[in-house]
């Protein structure tokens, strides 16, 4: 990957990015909003660099091709996905 992607931090990015979106893809369709949670919970939980973010930025070509529940399901999804990885890392 990275002769694709020279940028490390970039490539680190990305890779959350991923990671986040196979576990909330897990969650939506066989978790009930729980799934893997992955090293996103303790790298950028909470930062601007936010790996959730690209789902905002994907979120109908996501529901169209399937990895993800719409119906207006998805956000509950997501703040119970994203409850489990804050509380993987962050106990209250």
């Amino acid at each position: 990957m990275t002769e694709i992607i020279r940028n490390e931090e970039r490539l680190e990015d990305i890779f959350d990015e991923a990671e986040y979106l196979m576990g909330l893809s897990y969650a939506s369709l066989y978790g009930q909003g729980r799934g893997p949670v992955g090293r996103a919970s303790w790298r950028k939980w909470q930062t601007e660099q936010y790996p959730g973010s690209v789902v905002d930025r994907n979120e109908e070509l996501l529901i169209t091709e399937g990895a993800l529940k719409g119906n207006g399901q998805l956000s509950e999804i997501r703040e119970a996905y994203d409850e489990s990885m804050r509380t993987s890392y962050w106990p209250s």
